[in-house]
């Protein structure tokens, strides 16, 4: 082999890691567990694996890369396992309760909506910095950023000191309008350097220089409690691509879709919560653009979660806040909607209603659904969907080849019985159930947002989304469900994190009333962008492949929640002033109705952003010349919920189905890590780039 690999992804789950190489615009696929212990160990397996059916090693691949992007979801997996470093926190005086006390909807923030239907079963979430772990300093800036009360370095340092005392691994500082004058964080920081210098800390101001001080302060401290471990473990995937010789430093995958390189991560390791869902985000807008669509539903379906994100005239919605057990916090990231439905979602029956329910709670991976054979006995969204005849028992799922489809008969009895069903309409029931749970889900990020899915293109990912993409978007009115790359479906957050561009986003904040002062707004950008620039040009990036992008925070006057809105490049006049404006307005009635907006309230703008963006140059996956599939269908029964009966149903292997090929349903389209389920009355196609068109029919 004598060209190079330009196109390379690598995204660490829980229990696989994924890997994406193209290669003259050949799609090479492959998996690799993860390693707990070590989650570079993985990183360097699934390298492996994918370079040997190139035919070379680890040590022929690497040098051989032009670009390597990845995602990872370590970071979150912390956060929602507790299982981060032991971390303390630096206030001050007086305002020690903030992370705990969080804000008033705290015990709710994040929650499902079924566990909403019982708010007295809601908590706050466990401290991830306990009230001891807490120390006070005395120092306090003003709400104009002027020094009220200097910081006391005497004190500071007995405060470090008794953290230390107490074996903090990191520690974060949050002062109060410290976002205004960072003053008092950096010289506290730099005394926590000084007395203990291989201690990991951070400050507020650094990472999330912004109004509002219960989420700066949880920014601050998620960092500092995923940091260490994340960080550790990212220099040994750096240290292992420099001894095997990589041409370019590895980008890692942020919540912003955008990556940065990988020896920059350390210090802003919570940016990478999140990277997973986003990866498959960034993965459909570089999918769309290459297929010239506009607007499209990008569904991720695991075996845990449901996953909603959405694209707009080509490009990712995002938010500026995030969330991750209940802690909000401020990252501007790709705006992700998650329930708990997948395939290890588990049914069960109301005692009070007598009706059937399915999830949130999940198998999860161990001990999985009942079809698994590793213990489980519950059953699940997986045990329906075989019992139905939608999978194969033969097929390669969670890394395991067969399901044992007497067990996962037994799981659905367990449900059916009670409820008077046969096995297979209590097994269609749950499958149907939770299908409807994520077309509301679906429902609430695009209608109850202003828009409607009949506007839309639904990419339907992961190892369940083609499974259940047919209906769910047959009950969405969507026009039409697209299955990215076919078999590479099930990997997608990999290629998103091969197609990312590197994204820094730098921020201001300063609160400014309508009309604006626009001279203000010019001199805040202006700070920003040559801040901006000079980053990217330190990245390496020429000026044509460097884009600034502006946008601001506004709200009415004495609102709590802002909406971000674009701002026009250039030097801005009264005239773009008033149209910033007037771009509010409409953006606040297209989310909460015509009529909602109220101008004689006042406009405040709270947040000047800047998105600097260096663009990567991509390797393009090749259309394929159409060739006649020469392999036959299969057959097999399946219950189809339309005609409440098993029909014989053909079965294609998805790897034979080439480019112009066109079938009818009833149809099961089959892969190594996942299946296209084809309703009657539904038809699929292959297009030039081996996408699979799912037409819904009337």
């Amino acid at each position: 082999m004598t060209n190079p690999v330009v196109y390379c992804g690598v995204d660490t789950g829980g229990t696989f890691t994924d890997c994406i190489l193209i290669s003259d615009g050949r799609v090479v696929r492959a998996k690799a567990p993860s390693t707990p212990k070590d989650f570079s160990l993985g990183f360097f397996d699934a390298l492996e694996s994918a370079g040997s059916q190139l035919g070379l090693s680890l040590e022929d691949l690497v040098p051989r890369l032009r670009h390597l992007g990845y995602g990872t979801t370590v970071a979150t997996n912390i956060v929602v396992q507790r299982n981060g470093a032991r971390t303390g926190l630096l206030m001050t005086e007086g305002f020690g309760d903030t992370l705990l006390m969080m804000r008033a909807i705290g015990r709710v923030t994040g929650v499902p909506p079924e566990k909403l239907m019982h708010l007295s079963a809601t908590s706050k979430p466990a401290p991830l910095i306990p009230r001891s772990l807490t120390a006070e300093v005395v120092e306090r800036m003003d709400s104009f950023g002027d020094v009220v009360v200097p910081l006391d370095e005497n004190q500071c340092r007995r405060a470090i000191d008794r953290l230390l005392a107490l074996d903090v691994e990191a520690i974060a500082i949050a002062f109060l309008w410290s976002f205004l004058n960072p003053a008092h964080e950096r010289a506290a920081l730099e005394l926590v350097r000084e007395i203990a210098p291989n201690i990991y800390s951070c400050c507020s101001s650094a990472l999330a220089p912004r109004l509002g001080e219960y989420e700066r302060t949880a920014t601050a401290a998620i960092n500092a409690y995923v940091g260490p471990a994340t960080s550790d473990y990212m220099e040994r995937v750096r240290l292992g691509m420099d001894e095997l010789q990589a041409r370019h430093e590895p980008l890692v995958l942020q919540c912003s879709g955008g990556a940065i390189p990988i020896s920059q991560v350390a210090m802003d390791a919570v940016r990478t919560i999140g990277s997973g869902p986003a990866a498959g985000v960034i993965a459909s807008a570089d999918l769309a653009r290459r297929l010239d669509i506009a607007h499209v539903i990008c569904a991720d379906v695991g075996g845990t979660t449901f996953d909603v994100g959405l694209i707009r005239d080509g490009q990712a919605v995002m938010t500026d806040t995030s969330i991750v057990s209940q802690y909000r916090y401020y990252a501007p990231s790709v705006d992700i909607e998650s329930i708990g439905a997948g395939g290890g979602s588990i049914a069960w029956v109301d005692r009070v209603s007598g009706t059937l329910r399915v999830g949130p709670e999940s198998a999860g991976a161990s001990p999985g659904p009942a079809a698994y054979g590793q213990g489980g006995d519950r059953p699940t969204v997986t045990d329906a969907c075989l019992v139905m005849g939608y999978l194969n028992p033969q097929s390669v799922l969670a890394g395991r080849v067969g399901l044992d489809i007497e067990a996962a008969r037994r799981a659905i009895e367990t449900v059916a019985e009670p409820l008077g069903m046969t096995l297979e309409r209590a097994a269609a029931g749950i499958v149907r159930i939770a299908e409807m749970h994520m077309a509301d889900l679906v429902r609430k990020t695009t209608i109850q947002r202003g828009y409607h899915p009949s506007d839309f293109v639904l990419f339907a990912y992961g190892g369940g989304g083609p499974v259940h993409a047919g209906s769910f978007g047959a009950e969405l009115g969507v026009s039409r469900v697209l299955i990215p790359f076919g078999e590479s479906s099930s990997l997608w957050s990999a290629f998103g994190a091969a197609a990312s561009d590197v994204r820094r986003v730098f921020e201001a904040s300063r609160v400014l009333e309508a009309p604006l002062v626009v001279e203000t707004l010019n001199d805040m950008y202006a700070g920003l962008e040559s801040n901006a620039n000079d980053w990217l040009v330190a990245q390496g990036f020429e000026p044509p492949d460097i884009r600034l992008v502006r946008s601001a925070d506004v709200r009415y006057k004495a609102q709590i929640h802002q909406v971000a809105i674009p701002v026009a490049d250039g030097t801005l006049d009264e005239v773009a002033g008033e149209a910033l404006l007037d771009d509010f307005e409409r953006a606040y009635e297209a989310l909460y109705g015509v009529g909602t907006g109220y101008r004689a309230a006042g406009i405040e703008l709270t947040a000047v952003r800047i998105s600097a963006v260096g663009v990567i140059a991509k390797s393009d996956v090749h259309a394929v010349d159409h060739v006649t599939p020469t392999k036959e269908a299969a057959s097999r029964r399946v219950w189809w919920p339309e005609v409440d009966a098993y029909v014989d149903t053909d079965v294609y292997e998805g790897a034979t189905l080439t480019p112009g090929v066109r079938h009818d349903g009833p149809a099961i389209v089959e892969y190594r890590d996942t299946t296209l389920v084809v309703h009657p009355g539904q038809c699929v196609l292959v297009d030039a780039f081996g996408n699979l068109e799912l037409e819904l029919g009337r």
